[in-house]
């Protein structure tokens, strides 16, 4: 991320309204929007509607979304994942799925 220009459009209205709309227009993937679209989206929209996907751009949103701790609780646990050899295969749950974070 040190490379990345830092400069933002203000997220005004348009903003935001022009970000969601390339999501229609692409069908529907995180992945393929830039960096400036994903800076503008609602985090309501991230935790609610996409946040499947937000493990594979968590390193391209903005550092003030990546600490919110609604973010941090989609991205996959790998702490306790596994840990009692009970999962035979497929992806580790999101944290806020996770048994073990749960608990804390």
């Amino acid at each position: 991320m040190g490379d990345r220009p830092q400069h933002r459009l203000p997220a005004t209205a348009d903003n935001i309204e022009r970000a969601l709309q390339r999501i229609r227009d692409i069908g529907g993937s995180l992945r393929d929007l830039d960096d400036d679209s994903l800076a503008h989206l609602p985090v309501t929209f991230l935790t609610h509607w996409a946040a499947r996907e937000v493990p594979h751009v968590y390193s391209r949103l903005p550092l003030h979304i990546q600490k919110l701790q609604s973010i941090q609780e989609l991205l996959p646990c790998l702490e306790h994942y596994n840990k009692g050899r009970t999962h035979i295969d497929g992806p580790p749950p999101a944290k806020r799925n996770c048994y073990g974070c749960r608990r804390r």
